[in-house]
């Protein structure tokens, strides 16, 4: 009678684990709504690959809310818009890189056409954002990830750009939860 019991709960008990389980989402399910949010956004824009000639990088001559330049595919499935190129001075390995950015999500920008954006994109004072620029290859920083480095190789101080960037090349936080971002970033070599 006791192992009747024992095993009916155990029963109840996978019988419930079940229901609950029912509406959780995989992680390849996961990974399949980021990679058809991030498709869904940039169908609205031309996506290219890096031109050979790097002076034929098209920017949107600083308006951000342009379609007319290009996504270039970038690593990792990063997509990178410049809005504007910068001043000219290189940003080269071993340089400390302060960032302005705002960032939002685009699973939900793209399902209801608006998204808040957060960052620090207005703050005048941005000398704690920062990463010591190594490589395109190994991030100096797990926090911001890698995604927010792979225009440096193109661009140049004071650059701004929007990027696309899946979860596991982003911020700590989204790797887990899954969630691409849409970022614009502008990057300095000074903290103002």
């Amino acid at each position: 009678m006791k192992q009747r019991f024992i095993l009916a709960l155990l029963l109840c008990g996978f019988l419930f684990a079940g229901i609950s389980c029912k509406d959780d989402k995989t992680y390849a399910e996961l990974l399949k709504e980021e990679q058809d949010s991030i498709d869904k956004y940039l169908k609205g824009y031309r996506v290219a690959d890096i031109p050979a000639n790097l002076d034929d990088l098209e920017t949107t001559n600083g308006d951000r809310e342009s379609t007319a330049a290009p996504y270039y595919r970038l690593e990792n499935g990063v997509y990178m818009q410049i809005v504007s190129k910068g001043n000219g001075t290189a940003i080269e390995t071993g340089n400390k890189v302060y960032f302005r950015f705002l960032r939002q999500n685009l699973k939900t920008l793209v399902s209801t056409g608006s998204a808040d954006a957060v960052g620090n994109f207005y703050y005048e004072n941005v000398d704690d954002f920062y990463f010591n620029y190594n490589t395109v290859t190994t991030s100096s920083s797990t926090t911001y990830g890698l995604g927010i480095e792979y225009p440096l190789q193109y661009v140049g101080n004071k650059a701004i750009v929007k990027i696309v960037v899946p979860s596991k090349m982003g911020f700590t936080e989204t790797t887990s939860s899954v969630i691409p971002y849409l970022y614009l970033v502008e990057y300095s070599l000074s903290e103002q």
